[in-house]
């Protein structure tokens, strides 16, 4: 067939066609316009609607605090709505209803971290319970619509919803970095003046007393970068969310966020806080209301001659109110208010979560404690090196006896002895007041069954005497052999503590050497096996004392050697020797040379912790580095598996270390949770000593009495009692194990509580039973004359109700991945205590 006569019989009028294309072309033309004008409409109201309820959520946050009061949190919601343009918004609890159009609604939430379960806001009388850390505004509307009622749609509906929570500051932050040293301790009210510093100190003890700039923006011009940082309300997020956040931020994919150890660049302006420029900004933070600062813990700088700061290890942030700009000149002061505040932040993106296993008990447990004493074998890791001959707050050998590092020594172990032997050690009850040693403190017995032993060292460990293995015999637990024990360490631990003096200081620094041979004294007595009286196991402790980095190598070709720039590593495999160097070594890129002698490697952390080799990834054949080895050690130490028993670790850095901190020595990788202490002056070592003796005084109770405690709360909070895990998002098996999920690294607590209200509640199961003979006097005097339990008697004479709870701490680590398993616990729910000891098993 032909085309072309096919197309024109396709062309030729059809008579009455042209109504039925123009009806078409009609719903066609008001399609249109539906889609420009009434959607076009929604999406502008969507928009509206989701910027409302980001402010909402973060007023309503910001109104919560701590201990708000819920109808305010209420009020500030709609309030943000309204001047957002969301008027009269109608609150809705539960399911929406069939939208009004010419209503606004709105639902708001209160939620907890790690949680799905949401409590309505308005829901509660007074103030916001503190479990509580985020609030979720959810917006909802409904629109007549114009033209799109010809298809059939008579509204359009719309929602959007935001979730603001507590996280890390990254708003209303200021780029005046100040000194962690000098904030810490600082009493809230306390005033404190600053001088600006760009040029490198010549005493970095100095630098605590002085700022410098840091900036959050990027761009050209260095000025205008510091002006744009200094001005508006601090908007971290706004310079580190660019594609290309500022140079010098040395972990950019935390979008926004800065992190403790984080290196953030110093500012190059050298303008001055007196400078023209800059005098209206700094104005501008006087407004009395409280504005957010860095602080830093070092500073690094570049360049031989009038070397300049460069950039600032963060210390984590403070919250001060700025009362006085440039007078004198260049200074700044500022009125301390608290540290590590938190902010409202929307959106921040949320770390992998971690999964967690805890077996408990089968049931949880009600009971009556007779002791309150765990005990311990304790080892001693003593540094003698030359640097203890130093003072305490310099780096010179001490005219003075009582201000130098061995002495501030010699008189904590006199006071921790005392405590661990003499007072822990004593039948129960005894008086042991020692007014030379603790003036004013009373002290009583403790009948506990505490062992010490003691390892120095200094270029290489040393274990003879005064060093001192465990007394080992006799070997029973009862009175008279803890005495006999005891009565043979007392004199070897008054022996060593004679010896410490400065003539007996001397060498370098071997930190792995020593911490490895006081493992091996736990396991040259069986300490693993050893236990109390009630048959409890011992607790095995290192404390290790030092008063600088661990410099000298403890593997390879240079084992026991300083680890210096001219000593040679050479790899086990064969290959190419390395030298370690200081970065600023003229030498530093030729690593097969020894390094220039006026650039030393011994007092460098990161020299010493990371050259020949760090400990991760391929080692090339070299050797650990020094403070690598100490990290290996003490990861042995902590991380024994049975049969073998777990060591706990306390660490204290003694001295004043200038420029250097925890973190920057590695005290705190070497240290169990908790137990690491900075001593840079004698009252923080007096602190120190303090918080060890609470810590270690934590009782762990053996179980006197069973009865079921039915109906337990059991929640994970984290270290500021926040709720992230309930038994509404826990996994439980019949063997007692629980698995749940946590947010993000950290510290946390496992708690059950139980509100009693009757004993009645407290039946006994099936075949147990309660022999009121064991709680007669003399063991409880509180029983004579009656056969009921002591709690039983008292619970019937008080009519009010009582919250009994327990926790287990236990922390996260960084990049934690897979299951981590707590291993099983006893969870003791204690009488008239919070907190109460728990033993595992």
């Amino acid at each position: 067939m032909n085309l072309s006569r096919i197309m024109r019989r396709v062309a030729q009028p059809v008579a009455g066609q042209s109504l039925v294309f123009s009806a078409i072309l009609f719903f066609v033309l008001v399609g249109f316009a539906a889609l420009a004008i009434d959607t076009g409409e929604a999406f502008s109201r969507q928009r509206q609607q989701q910027a409302a309820s980001t402010a909402a959520s973060i007023s309503g946050l910001e109104t919560m605090g701590v201990g708000g009061e819920d109808k305010d949190v209420v009020a500030a919601i709609k309030a943000a709505l309204a001047s957002n343009g969301i008027t009269n918004a109608e609150p809705i609890v539960g399911d929406w209803p069939l939208l009004d159009p010419t209503v606004n609604y709105y639902r708001a939430y209160y939620t907890q971290r790690g949680s799905r379960v949401e409590y309505p806001v308005g829901s509660f009388t007074g103030s916001v319970p503190p479990e509580f850390n985020g609030i979720r505004v959810e917006v909802r509307s409904a629109r007549n619509t114009i033209f799109a009622q010809a298809l059939g749609v008579d509204t359009l509906e719309v929602s959007a919803n935001n979730k603001a929570t507590w996280c890390q500051c990254a708003t209303y932050v200021f780029p005046i970095a100040v000194s962690t040293d000098r904030m810490l301790g600082t009493l809230p009210g306390s005033t404190v003046t600053l001088t600006w510093r760009k040029d490198k100190l010549i005493n970095p003890a100095d630098e605590k007393n002085h700022f410098v700039w840091a900036e959050w923006t990027t761009g050209t011009n260095v000025n205008q970068r510091l002006k744009d940082s200094l001005g508006g309300t601090g908007d971290l997020i706004k310079g580190f969310t660019e594609t290309t956040p500022p140079s010098g931020y040395s972990n950019t994919s935390n979008n926004g966020i800065i992190n403790n150890k984080d290196w953030v660049k110093i500012s190059d302006s050298t303008l001055t806080p007196n400078s023209g420029e800059l005098t209206s900004l700094l104005n501008a933070l006087k407004t009395g209301k409280p504005i957010l600062l860095p602080t830093f813990t070092k500073l690094n700088y570049t360049g031989s001659t009038n070397p300049k700061y460069t950039s600032f290890s963060v210390g984590g942030f403070v919250r001060v109110i700025v009362t006085k700009v440039n007078n004198p000149i260049d200074t700044i002061e500022l009125r301390y208010v608290d540290a590590n505040a938190n902010c409202p932040c929307v959106d921040v993106p949320t770390p992998p979560v971690s999964e967690v296993k805890l077996a408990l008990d089968q049931k949880l447990i009600w009971y009556l404690p007779s002791i309150n004493t765990t005990s311990y074998d304790i080892n001693l890791v003593v540094d003698v090196s030359g640097s203890m001959k130093w003072c305490w707050n310099t780096k010179t050998t001490c005219g003075t006896n009582s201000n130098a590092r061995w002495y501030l020594v010699k008189e904590f172990l006199k006071k921790f002895s005392y405590k661990m032997l003499n007072v822990w050690n004593a039948p129960a009850g005894t008086p042991m007041n020692n007014e030379q040693l603790f003036p004013g403190e009373e002290l009583i017995g403790q009948g506990g069954d505490n062992r010490i032993s003691v390892v120095r060292f200094s270029d290489n460990v040393n274990t003879d005497s005064p060093s001192f293995g465990f007394v080992n015999s006799p070997t029973g637990t009862d009175p008279n052999s803890v005495k006999a024990r005891t009565d043979l360490m007392k004199p070897k631990m008054e022996t060593f503590i004679n010896w410490i003096t400065s003539g007996n200081m001397g060498g370098s620094t071997a930190g792995a050497a020593g911490l490895d041979s006081g493992i091996r004294y736990f396991d040259n007595v069986n300490a693993d096996v050893r236990k109390d009286a009630l048959g409890r196991p011992i607790k095995l402790v290192i404390m290790m004392l030092t008063d600088g980095l661990t410099n000298v190598m403890f593997e390879g070709n240079k084992k026991y050697s300083q680890n210096t720039q001219y000593i040679e590593h050479k790899p086990s495999g064969g290959g190419a020797s390395k030298y370690c160097k200081d970065p600023n070594d003229p030498t530093a890129g030729s690593k097969g040379t020894p390094g220039h002698r006026d650039y030393p490697v011994t007092d460098l952390p990161d020299v010493q912790a990371n050259c020949p080799w760090n400990g991760e990834g391929p080692s090339g054949g070299y050797a650990r580095a020094p403070i690598a080895s100490l990290i290996q050690v003490a990861d042995r130490a902590r991380t024994r598996v049975a049969p073998k028993r777990p060591i706990s670790i306390i660490a204290i850095l003694v001295g004043d270390q200038e420029r250097f901190g925890l973190a920057d020595l590695r005290i705190d990788r070497i240290a169990s949770a908790g137990g690491a202490f900075y001593a840079k002056d004698p009252n923080s070592l007096n602190s120190a000593l303090r918080a060890i003796l609470v810590s270690l005084a934590i009782p762990c109770n053996p179980r006197d009495a069973l009865i079921p405690a039915a109906s337990a709360k059991v929640t994970v909070r984290d270290s500021t009692g926040a709720v992230v895990a309930g038994m509404d998002n826990m996994r439980a098996a019949t063997d007692g194990t629980l698995i749940f999920t946590i947010p993000e690294p950290g510290n946390y607590s496992f708690i059950a509580e139980r509100k009693v209200t009757a004993w009645s509640e407290f039946p006994l199961g099936a075949n147990e039973v309660i022999d009121p003979e064991l709680y007669k006097a003399p063991r409880d005097i509180r029983l004579e004359g009656t056969t009921y339990l002591p709690q039983l008697y008292n619970r019937l004479q008080a009519p009010e109700d009582i919250v009994y709870r327990n926790a287990i701490p236990f922390s996260i680590p960084e990049n934690a991945e897979g299951t981590i398993d707590l291993g099983k616990y006893t969870m003791i729910i204690a009488e008239n205590e919070a907190f109460k000891g728990i033993c595992p098993q």
